[in-house]
């Protein structure tokens, strides 16, 4: 039999760029993208089964969790869920599932409908506590490889170059108190700051009022 030409969706594919980014030496171990022979006997995005019916594309990638390595699958879920993502089918990790459509499930002898992008309990054979499951959208929406707008991949912004923070220091000085230049985020100051008095008397941490 001719081997099958498969891909993965360009989504996914991006994600994992954006990943490898921030976490360049994160473990890999359980990642995985096409589906072993025991996804292939059964209904898995893992599966290139779309678009139908040649199929070619896989729909699924895991992403190992790893802390240390800077890959925090709990964070990525949280942040993948709020996000609404269009491009996102559901995601499974650590014994849950979220799904973008509605779902009406009957959990404790109790029906109900649940809203999308819920966590609800998963069901399935592995409970996805070493990686989270990512499938995306059946639709041309997976194949759009937009940067994935979640907050772990926002540039740090630096502080700007000419600020100076301070903080009170209460044994600094006899009368028991002085502005001290030392990093807190109790007080800012730039060079177009008026500082307010100091607790001694005079202006402490930047300009007299100016007239101007």
């Amino acid at each position: 039999m001719a081997a099958v030409h498969w891909d993965v969706a360009a989504s996914l594919d991006k994600l994992l760029e954006q990943i490898n980014t921030i976490a360049p030496h994160r473990s890999k171990a359980s990642d995985g993208s096409i589906g072993d022979a025991n996804h292939a006997n059964r209904s898995s995005d893992h599966n290139p089964w779309y678009p139908p019916p040649a199929g070619g594309l896989v729909t699924a990638r895991d992403f190992t969790h790893d802390p240390a390595g800077g890959l925090d699958c709990d964070r990525l879920a949280n942040e993948l869920v709020a996000s609404r993502d269009p491009r996102i089918k559901y995601v499974i990790w650590e014994g849950q599932i979220a799904d973008h459509r509605r779902i009406t499930r009957t959990i404790a002898g109790k029906t109900a409908t649940h809203p999308a992008f819920t966590w609800l309990p998963y069901t399935g054979p592995n409970p996805h506590r070493h990686h989270l499951h990512l499938s995306v959208i059946d639709s041309p929406l997976c194949t759009d490889d937009s940067p994935w707008p979640l907050p772990m991949f926002a540039p740090a912004i630096p502080p700007p170059e000419d600020s100076v923070t301070y903080r009170l220091d209460a044994t600094a000085t006899p009368d028991g108190a002085r502005w001290d230049a030392q990093p807190t985020a109790e007080w800012l100051a730039t060079e177009d700051t008026i500082a307010t008095p100091g607790p001694t008397g005079g202006w402490r941490g930047g300009h007299e009022p100016r007239a101007d």
